[in-house]
């Protein structure tokens, strides 16, 4: 092993044969020595930043997980964190090398079809293996149930899960495909024939832009003057999976310079970005939402982001990051832009409040794109048509299925939007408090609806009139 091989002094030789089963007994051992109060295992755990000033009693009397006391094997013998120790062992035997194997396999297998996420399902006889590509999940072939649970436990470890810990877990781990740096988030819950796992593949460095998200020219340039106010809270809103996050990431991109200090506060963090202070919130050691927030704010944030506005405390922290001069962006869970408004009401947010410091909201879905490779035009039944409020014999466009797109019509996806502008008549409906004053206000302002946004697309020819009132 070179030197190149430790970022970080060792403070003892790696053995010369090292095994990752001796690598875990080692980690479980001191985990078993700082529960029975052994003061010697302290001076090894003072390598965590964590304890580096810590007396014994105070290491002795923490809450430790064996993920943490990976970490302190892993810098013990140089390393700067328990993946790159594991990576540097080799395999121990060729079942441990055809794992590790399958699961690579398995990612790649994944990225060169574009899929979004991975979900592994163990059952009585197989293991599942589905890819979601475009929002949608297709079958991969399945692993028998031996090989699958190797897989799983592989997964499982490499992104620093405990298995002897219960369930549910999340993790993370960092590889390479192509040439091309990726983080794969892994999430693992039990289920009755062992754990269920999903992986979520990120490509490093790939911060989305707001020009490539799919914005109307008009609705871009009213979000874009949004987030160029000084202060206001600019809200995303639509179900789980509906690219908010994306579109808050670009909103970033663009906010991120020199001039701003730009803080936020993530479960998890998807993309990172130079030159913002990204904060991963940890609840089971005391750091919640508010309480970073309220951390952001003591930190002179300019620009301060919140993955999601979960309760009506995180609503009240942030709203007075607001009236204290700061540009806020944040996301919720509502079926359009209006619900956005009625949903602070609802959380007990006083109406003054929430006219006084939300300037847009902005909803949104995902439409799959039709695949430019075989694209055809055809002509929709009339009563297709009139449902979607078309005149008889428009032409609109479809995938016929080919190899570029894996036979399914669709290649990737785009955004739909519905933007609301709290304009002065929306902020005198919001005073109201009243939800149908509030939905009128909205669409007499112009405030679109998702469906008339996702059939301008169809007839554009960026997606299906299928797939536009399949998702509004």
């Amino acid at each position: 092993m070179t030197s190149q091989s430790y970022p970080i002094t060792p403070t003892q030789p790696l053995p010369a044969k090292p095994s990752l089963e001796q690598l875990k007994k080692q980690a479980k051992d001191l985990l078993k020595a700082v529960k029975a109060g052994d003061a010697s295992a302290c001076p090894v755990l003072r390598l965590h930043v964590r304890f580096a000033d810590s007396p014994d009693e105070a290491i002795l009397g923490a809450d430790l997980s064996l993920q943490e006391v990976q970490h302190v094997v892993a810098l013990q013998y140089g390393f700067k964190d328990w993946n790159a120790l594991r990576d540097a062992v080799p395999a121990r035997d060729s079942k441990a090398a055809s794992e590790r194997e399958m699961l690579t396999a398995i990612i790649a297998a994944a990225i060169a079809q574009d899929a979004s996420d991975i979900h592994i399902e163990p059952s009585s006889e197989r293991v599942r293996v589905r890819f979601r590509i475009d929002g949608v999940l297709h079958e991969q072939d399945p692993m028998p149930t031996e090989l699958g649970g190797r897989v799983t436990r592989d997964a499982m470890q490499w992104a620093g899960l405990d298995l002897d810990k219960a369930m549910p877990q999340d993790g993370r781990f960092t590889t390479s495909n192509a040439g091309r740096d990726m983080r794969v988030h892994v999430s693992a819950m039990e289920s009755l024939h062992g754990p269920v796992l999903t992986m979520r593949c990120l490509i490093t460095g790939d911060v989305p832009r707001l020009n490539d998200v799919g914005f109307e020219p008009e609705t871009l340039r009213v979000f874009r003057e949004k987030l160029n106010l000084p202060r206001g809270m600019i809200i995303v809103t639509g179900p789980s999976g509906c690219g908010k996050s994306t579109t808050i990431y670009g909103a970033l991109a663009e906010l991120n310079t020199a001039e701003r200090k730009i803080v936020t506060v993530e479960d998890p963090i998807e993309y990172l970005i130079d030159g913002i202070d990204q904060t991963q919130i940890r609840p089971e050691q005391g750091v919640d939402f508010s309480r970073a927030l309220r951390s952001a704010i003591r930190q002179d944030a300019d620009v301060i982001m919140a993955g999601e506005i979960r309760n009506a405390d995180m609503a009240h922290v942030l709203i007075q990051s607001v009236l204290t001069g700061r540009l806020v962006l944040t996301t919720l869970h509502t079926e359009d832009a209006p619900g956005a408004l009625i949903r602070l009401l609802d959380m007990g947010i006083p109406p003054f409040l929430v006219k006084d410091s939300v300037r847009c909201v902005l909803a949104q879905r995902l439409v799959r794109r039709v695949c430019e490779n075989c694209k055809e035009e055809y002509t929709p039944p009339d009563n297709e048509l009139k449902e979607a409020g078309l005149p008889a014999g428009t032409v609109l466009y479809r995938g016929k299925g080919c190899d570029k797109c894996h036979g399914h019509g669709f290649r990737g996806r785009t955004a739909i939007h519905s933007l609301l502008d709290v304009t002065d008549a929306m902020q005198d409906a919001v005073m109201t408090g009243d939800a149908i004053r509030i939905t009128e206000a909205a669409r007499s302002a112009g405030c679109d609806s998702l469906r008339a946004a996702a059939i301008r697309k169809a007839v554009a020819g960026i997606t299906t009139l299928e797939e536009a009132l399949r998702v509004t």
